[in-house]
């Protein structure tokens, strides 16, 4: 791992001095699972793509900036390695379409967000090499080739605006803490290091998710015993990191916690626990309703799974198999095929509509889906 040098840390860390906040436990075991709610049928899902190919390819990663915008981003394989080549489409609101990309070299794509249909970022890996980053950004009219620091990474980046993006820094070391984790900050024409909280062999490797240039959270985990391992959180209020006052449930060390940041009052962060009762998945959800902790314990027959997103209202997508309405769980199974692997969601802006992106197996090879699920606005 690339390590910044401690003089380039740049220290914006605090403690919260919060009050206690309270956790409510939701029983969802003892919730049914419906088909639908009262008197409403469950929206199935509907395919709008699917790749035609010989080679192996799918979708890793998808946003969408307008209600007739998307973008999603992928990697074509040969064989057993990936074609160290852009894979992007582009939705019109028509038909998705495939875009090519100036890079500084050979790019394999993994990630893309956006804040607007002027403001769409592709980040990907140099000749596949997870330590060599770099973000492709679109304005409306052409691309930018931005370079990211060799400790940059481009997993689970967040976009804000033209000069307000997020990146998971890695690790580095810092005088009086020791092993320290950072997270980059893009300001319009540099990037800034800023330093979390030292976890003593622990990572931020769930990623970081933000609402809004002072409601960025990062999250993670840090060792306990046993071979356990506790959820933490930190968020930015556009001044300085700070820890954030929370429940910690348990999960597995080497396990990977996420979040979606909704809002201020709307954040969720799912992990598989390393315990759990009978009857449960072992799938949870924290959720912060700007007041307290909600745990969401999925019942096994609501089949949770990955990847998540909040639904624009008080409720969660664990996959495309269970949607926790924030009152019920609901089962959308139509329209999926049922060995098929989504790895991202995006809501289309104004809308309840999701898009789905990841693989559907077929022969020997797989090949990219696109899903949605509800109205595409015309």
């Amino acid at each position: 791992m690339v390590r910044l040098m401690p003089s380039k840390c740049r220290s914006a860390w605090r403690a919260v001095p919060a009050p206690a906040r309270r956790v409510t436990a939701l029983a969802a075991a003892a919730l049914a699972v419906s088909a639908a709610a009262p008197g409403v049928a469950p929206v199935p899902w509907k395919k709008s793509f699917e790749s035609i190919s010989a080679r192996t390819n799918f979708l890793e990663s998808v946003t969408a900036p307008g209600r007739r915008d998307g973008w999603a981003v992928g990697l074509h394989y040969h064989g057993q390695a990936p074609i160290r080549r852009p894979y992007v489409l582009h939705w019109n609101g028509t038909v998705w379409r495939p875009v090519a990309l100036p890079t500084a070299g050979p790019l394999v794509t993994v990630n893309v967000v956006a804040s607007s249909p002027a403001n769409v970022w592709v980040f990907g890996n140099l000749n596949g090499v997870s330590d060599a980053a770099e973000a492709v950004r679109w304005d409306g009219a052409r691309w930018h080739v931005i370079r990211i620091p060799a400790a940059g990474s481009s997993d689970d980046p967040v976009v804000l605006g033209p000069s307000d993006a997020w990146i998971l820094g890695g690790e580095t070391v810092c005088p009086a803490a020791g092993p320290c984790d950072t997270v980059l900050h893009w300001d319009g024409s540099r990037w800034h290091p800023y330093v979390l909280p030292t976890l003593v062999g622990g990572e931020l490797a769930g990623g970081i998710s933000g609402s809004g240039p002072d409601n960025v959270w990062a999250v993670g985990s840090d060792p306990a015993s046993g071979g356990i391992a506790r959820i933490v959180a930190f968020r930015w209020n556009g001044k300085a990191w700070r820890s954030v006052r929370m429940p910690h449930p348990r999960i597995p060390i080497g396990g990977t916690p996420v979040i979606d940041v909704a809002g201020r009052r709307n954040v969720w962060i799912v992990a598989i626990l390393a315990h759990t009762a009978p009857g449960h998945s072992y799938i949870h959800a924290l959720h912060w309703d700007g007041r307290s902790w909600h745990m969401i314990s999925p019942p096994v027959s609501a089949r949770a799974s990955f990847p998540i997103i909040a639904d624009g209202g008080h409720g969660l997508w664990f996959g495309v198999r269970a949607h926790w309405t924030g009152h019920r769980w609901v089962s959308p199974v139509q329209g999926t095929p049922f060995n098929a692997d989504f790895t991202e969601f995006a809501q289309i802006p104004g809308t309840s509509t999701i898009w789905a992106v990841g693989l559907v197996p077929r022969a020997n090879i797989a090949e990219s889906l696109i899903q949605y699920n509800g109205t595409l606005p015309k």
